[in-house]
């Protein structure tokens, strides 16, 4: 402490000054200084430094002298205080010492007084065991008279057996006899019953199925009027339309065939649509408007209630009628006919009509032959949304359900166990070996209902951990009942969840055990729990990695899914953006087809002891891809609009030769292109 009032200060190294006229003596009288040819020195007072030296190493010296006598008072004072301490402590020791042989005194008087309880009890031992002897002398007396009485039971108990038994067959007979007779008379009724049932039965059916021959006929005579009228009505358009043609038209063909019309076009009243492709009055010569004869159709057609039948559901796809040419489309009433010329009216191409007939019938017979001969029904209408709504809460519900009742299994499982995590089947205690082997191989007690203790040591299969599970099986059921559940399960699958529980705490619980080591020795406990806490390690680690690896690969896609989504936005320049699409795109592709099992597995570290890192496993069997997997990474890290600003930021990862290669097996399935070649 304190090393500056101890060390004196050192001289620092100065020029020599040059003496002033005070402390130099001058002789006036001597001959001047300045001599040639000669050389003079001169002489340095150093006197008042090494005085000022000197008075400091004093300061210092006085300084440290007073801190040792500080210290030596402080000195006396501890060792006051611990003089004190210690004749506190001999005073104490010396009163237990005194107390301890004040008790050793105590016990030998209680020794004494037990010694002679002992003597007692051993006479009262020897009085009991005479007893006891004639008591056992007693009982065998009482076991040979409870012989002889029991033997004397069990003869007249036969007798009574045998009398009892002769009546009774006597009664049986009896009974049977009159049972056989009343059975005769019963079935003779019933089938006199059957009989007429039948009968009814039949002529029920009868009538049933003349009624419905008759509902059947007279709604297949509706539908062929219906149909038949809609065939006439179609039969009647059609004539009609063509006859307007023929009235219309200045010239028409020489041969039977009409022309191509379409088929949208309705009479309505007395005035008629005028057909596609067929010359408007104005670009044809005036002609006095002539009005179609009737035809012996058009009087039934007109009486014809329009009904949506067959066919107006039917969709004829395609009819392949000879020279199917497109026409002209209509011109506009306004332009001048004479203007055009007669030369640019349009050509009409005719059709057959029978052929057109005959198509439209055929179609018509095939959709009622796939309704009423072939069983196919006509499109039933959508669902109604409620009801969809409906089967998923249904199905929601259901499966809130199932994992409630696997939830209760498993803390019915558990609370019976005494436990709270998987981790603490290891100290628990199994039952006894006596118990088990009594219960399986011996008349020997079930296991306790009120403490009940499982074979760890065998499988779900034993009867003693059956007899367990049983009893589980119905404490969930009552307690299911008693909650009314809406959903309940069989005995069966409740059933396989508690062996799926127990299989699972007994693997847990055999790994805790101690094994046999490589020389032939069982291990230590501290051995088995090092054991274990390495195997809960590696596991965490793996999950650890399992975890990054997951996390690499979802973050790498959202970023690329981001970059193609901004790249197609259009705001690239022009001649660049297809480029960098189709980049962004590639680079989408091969990580998802690397998967999440192709990405680099992390191990964390410290990096000069300072910053935390994750050095990234050396993945031997894939080809060199750091490059572009550094690209999508520096993305997310640069570019602040994929990811949140806030947050912690990422881990720098460190890529090196001398990282740990990867104890993961190689990724099957994948490209021969993304394997290294070596």
């Amino acid at each position: 402490q304190h090393v500056n009032d101890v060390v004196p200060s050192q001289p620092t190294p100065s020029v020599p000054k040059r003496p002033s006229a005070e402390t130099i003596n001058v002789d006036k009288d001597a001959p001047p200084d300045h001599l040639p040819n000669k050389c003079r020195h001169q002489e340095v007072d150093f006197s008042l430094e090494l005085r000022e030296q000197l008075h400091e190493k004093q300061a210092a010296v006085g300084r440290l002298k007073n801190k040792m006598r500080k210290q030596g008072r402080v000195f006396q004072e501890e060792r006051q205080q611990l003089k004190k301490r210690y004749e506190n402590l001999l005073q104490t020791t010396i009163d237990d010492f005194q107390g301890h042989t004040d008790m050793l005194s105590g016990l030998q008087a209680l020794l004494q007084q037990r010694e002679a309880e002992l003597s007692s009890l051993r006479n009262k031992l020897k009085y009991e065991q005479e007893q006891s002897e004639n008591q056992e002398r007693l009982w065998e007396q009482v076991q040979n008279d409870h012989q002889q009485a029991a033997e004397q039971h069990t003869s007249k108990l036969d007798k009574f057996r045998q009398h009892f038994m002769l009546k009774i067959r006597s009664w049986m007979e009896e009974i049977q006899t009159s049972k056989t007779a009343k059975i005769e008379a019963h079935t003779q009724e019933h089938v006199a019953k059957l009989n007429e049932i039948q009968s009814q039965m039949e002529e029920i059916q009868a009538s049933k199925t003349t009624e419905i021959e008759a509902r059947v006929q007279e709604h297949v005579a509706k539908l062929k009027e219906v149909m038949q009228a809609e065939k006439e009505q179609e039969l009647a358009n059609i004539e009609q339309r063509y006859s307007c043609s023929h009235k219309n038209v200045p010239t028409a063909p020489q041969h039977n065939d009409p022309p191509d019309l379409p088929m949208d076009c309705e009479p309505t009243g007395t005035h008629q649509r005028q057909p596609e492709g067929v010359p408007t009055p104005s670009m044809q010569r005036p002609t006095p408007i002539q009005h179609p004869p009737p035809t012996p159709s058009l009087n039934a057609i007109k009486r014809i209630r329009k009904t949506w039948g067959i066919s107006t559901r039917t969709r004829l796809i395609g009819i392949d009628i000879g020279n199917d040419q497109r026409e002209a489309p209509a011109l506009p009433s306004s332009i001048d006919p004479v203007s055009e010329g007669a030369d640019n009216m349009p050509e009409i191409n005719p059709i057959d009509v029978p052929s057109m007939i005959d198509a439209i019938s055929k179609g018509v017979e095939v959709a009622i032959r796939n309704i009423f001969v072939n069983g196919n029904h006509l499109p039933t209408p959508a669902r109604n949304p409620g009801t969809k709504r409906m089967m998923i809460k249904y199905f929601s519900l259901r499966r809130k359900q199932t994992f409630q009742s696997i939830a209760e299994v498993h803390q019915l499982f558990k609370g019976v166990l005494g436990i709270t995590q998987d981790i603490d089947i290891i100290a628990y205690d199994t039952a006894a070996p006596k118990d088990v082997h009594e219960y399986e191989y011996e008349d020997g007690p079930s296991p306790d209902h009120d403490n009940l203790a499982f074979d760890l040591s065998h499988n779900y299969l034993s009867p003693w951990n059956t007899y367990i599970l049983e009893h589980l099986l119905r404490e969930l059921q009552e307690h299911c009942s008693k909650e009314k559940w809406p959903v309940t399960r069989s005995d069966n699958y409740i059933r396989e969840i508690l062996k799926d529980q127990y299989k699972r705490l007994r693997t847990v619980w055999l790994g805790a055990q101690p094994k046999l080591t490589t020389r032939g020795v069982a291990e230590t406990p501290f051995e088995t729990e090092a054991q274990l806490v390495e195997e809960r390690k590696k596991a965490a680690k793996e999950s650890r990695q399992t975890t990054r690896r997951r996390n690499k690969y979802y973050r790498r896609i959202a970023v690329l899914k981001y970059m193609i989504m901004i790249k197609s936005d259009g705001k690239a320049p022009p001649g660049e953006a297809d480029i960098d699409v189709a980049s962004w795109q590639w680079l989408h592709h091969l990580i998802e087809t690397l998967g999440e099992h192709g990405m680099s597995s992390e191990e964390s570290s410290v990096e000069n002891g300072v910053e935390n890192v994750l050095c990234v496993k050396q993945m031997e069997w894939q080809r060199n891809i750091d490059h572009e997997l550094e690209i999508i990474d520096h993305e997310r890290v640069l570019d602040n609009d994929i990811f949140s600003a806030q947050g912690s930021k990422p881990l720098p990862r460190k890529w090196a030769t001398d990282n740990p290669p990867t104890s993961r097996n190689p990724v099957n399935g994948l490209p021969l292109a993304l394997y290294d070649s070596a």
